[in-house]
């Protein structure tokens, strides 16, 4: 038997005993009886020898989470109705937190992705790049569940250590949570008439904020625009959608191929910008903003200037669970750009490949200027 199929029939028992402390039905439609008695008299022993006092809930906890981990879907996730809320709100640019965006990478662990600008992680100076080794004293590990955000909520107003790295070295800050307020879309008129907009993540009103901003700029008579998605991990389809709308006009934007063997066709449908346009990407350019980018390139509307992007060809889906109150995210289908492009584990080649130094230049920024420039003769 592989090893992945030893934890799904673990986390699969796991379940059972916790559903047994509640009623055997469902370990009997889905097991037979003789497994539901099995699974009934694991768990009188559990109750009648075992040392450490363990509550229906937290073995519920435990269960509900292993299952998920047997998906080997690294995006899955099971959530309280706390845990849920509270990543909901964070994802709204206006919650409780300390500022920071969190990506997490196989080889490095908890990494940086965005620090909000005054806010108490900033002020600390926590940096982009930064990884998360500890909170309070508490390892972060993803396989218990133990990630950064669920520990900094869990401690509420109280004030905290984070232990990090950087470039090798570690280092300890102390942070307190307060209201955070994000905007996902940033704009700037630069020389000759080339609008610059940033986002940072297609959350909140990321769609709104960009549709002002390109009406912002073309009031102040701007003729090209530089799109910069680098560290943008992705967010909600709908956000990005928006966006599209005020680019592509009447277009296919992406197709996604569904688990269950149904395809869904994303259409733009707004006013086309016919200006010409540069998009920045980097290895954090990711998802939702992979397909935008993926998109433009694709139609020859936009060159793409960075690195290779992150290469997060999947959508996600998230369920609720009635009967617990959690909820469920998992992995239900992969998408594709309008050329039938799939991206996943690749990512996107931009057409002009640009490294930014770490002389705080932006070595990027200044080719899409002169990229733009050109094409405005």
């Amino acid at each position: 038997m592989s090893g992945r199929s030893k934890m799904i029939l673990a986390a699969a028992a796991l379940l059972l005993v916790a559903v047994s402390v509640v009623g055997t039905l469902f370990a009997v439609r889905i097991f037979g009886g003789s497994s539901a008695g099995a699974l009934g008299e694991l768990f009188g022993v559990i109750s009648e020898h075992a040392l450490a006092d363990v509550s229906e809930e937290e073995l519920y906890l435990s269960a509900a989470r292993g299952t998920v981990a047997g998906l080997n879907d690294d995006y899955a996730a099971y959530y309280t109705a706390e845990e849920y809320e509270k990543n909901t709100e964070s994802k709204s640019g206006h919650y409780e937190g300390v500022g920071i965006t969190i990506s997490y990478d196989e080889a490095q662990g908890y990494v940086i992705v965005l620090v909000t600008e005054d806010g108490p992680a900033s002020r600390a100076g926590i940096a982009v790049g930064d990884v998360i080794l500890a909170v309070n004293g508490t390892a972060v590990s993803p396989e218990e569940g133990k990630d950064p955000a669920s520990l900094i909520s869990a401690l509420g107003e109280e004030e905290f250590e984070m232990e990090l790295r950087r470039s090798g070295e570690t280092y300890t800050v102390r942070l307190q949570c307060e209201e955070i307020v994000t905007h996902r879309v940033q704009y700037e008129l630069l020389e000759d008439g080339i609008a610059y907009i940033s986002i940072s993540a297609f959350y909140a009103d990321a769609q709104g904020e960009f549709a002002e901003a390109i009406e912002q700029a073309q009031a102040d008579g701007a003729r090209a625009l530089v799109l910069d998605l680098r560290d943008n991990l992705g967010g909600y389809l709908d956000q990005m959608m928006g966006v599209a709308d005020c680019l592509l006009g009447s277009r296919v934007v992406l197709t996604v191929k569904n688990g269950d063997g149904t395809e869904n066709v994303y259409r733009a449908d707004g006013t086309e910008l016919d200006w010409p346009m540069a998009v920045l990407v980097n290895s954090n350019t990711a998802s939702a903003s992979e397909a935008l980018s993926g998109a433009l390139q694709d139609y020859g509307k936009a060159v793409l200037i960075g690195t290779q992007t992150f290469g997060k060809g999947i959508v996600q889906t998230t369920y609720p669970l009635a009967q617990s109150g959690g909820w469920v995210k998992m992995t239900t289908g992969a998408y594709y750009t309008p050329n039938g492009r799939s991206i996943h584990g690749v990512g996107l080649t931009p057409d002009y490949v640009v490294e930014n130094s770490e002389e705080g230049s932006d070595a990027q920024l200044e080719a899409a200027v002169a990229h733009l420039l050109e094409e405005l003769g």
